[in-house]
């Protein structure tokens, strides 16, 4: 089953990787709209039934690690934010933690 996020690589006879991202699904239309992660391309559109068809006939595997997944230490952030809001003036951190209305 396929999902927004879903990375799939498509397999072709020339060298180039082409791996698509899921970029949003609709069903009841049939259309799913991906971007090709290696490329700097606009997102495109594919039938959803082509995307499991290549999936069943072999052409397309869903890929279960992502290469721009970034592991964040959620830990060290707090911690550098705690030192960050101690080094602020109490006009500052309100700023930090209420930034002003846009106009």
């Amino acid at each position: 089953m396929i999902a927004v996020n879903t990375l799939i690589k498509w397999e072709h006879d020339n060298d180039k990787e082409n791996v698509e991202r899921i970029l949003w699904l609709d069903r009841q239309q049939n259309i799913a709209y991906v971007i090709n992660i290696y490329s700097n391309e606009s997102p495109f559109s594919r039938y959803i039934s082509d995307i499991e068809e290549g999936i069943k006939q072999g052409n397309a595997n869903i890929l279960d690690s992502d290469p721009f997944v970034k592991v964040i230490d959620e830990g060290w952030c707090l911690v550098k934010w705690c030192k960050l809001i101690s080094t602020l003036s109490p006009i500052h951190l309100i700023y930090v933690i209420m930034p002003p209305a846009p106009v």
